[in-house]
């Protein structure tokens, strides 16, 4: 928590909550949720219902989470896997959001509509190629 309040002190985040209210959501979280798998008999009389419930679902991490993460990393100098556990994030998606900040130099989540969006202009300069 401290180390918390120290990167959120240093670099006066405002998101539309307040600094408690940032510092105190902080609750462990799993990458996936597992299921238990099925038979072959009871896997021939599933319905859509169960389909759709056996799917893996997984966390997203927050704005929050992900600056400071990057904040952690860059400027604390911590490394990508301990930065992770101090979060409660799994290691794989702390390094992807890392790769994703290095390449791209962004923290916050695309919407699904400008990611679509962005596959289809891409698509387009391909073809004009």
């Amino acid at each position: 928590v401290l180390l918390n309040n120290l990167v959120l002190a240093r670099f006066k985040i405002s998101l539309g909550k307040s600094l408690k209210q940032i510092v105190t959501k902080h609750t462990p979280r799993a990458s996936l949720g597992t299921q238990e798998s099925l038979s072959k008999s009871a896997s021939n009389s599933m319905s859509d219902e169960d389909d759709l419930s056996l799917k893996r679902k997984y966390d997203t991490i927050s704005d929050e989470d992900r600056l400071k993460l990057i904040l952690l990393i860059k400027d604390f100098g911590m490394s990508c896997h301990k930065a992770s556990k101090v979060l409660n994030i799994a290691y794989n998606n702390a390094k992807v959001i890392y790769r994703i900040y290095k390449n791209e130099h962004r923290i916050r989540q695309t919407p699904k509509q400008q990611k679509r969006h962005a596959k289809t202009i891409r698509a387009d300069e391909m073809r004009d190629r």
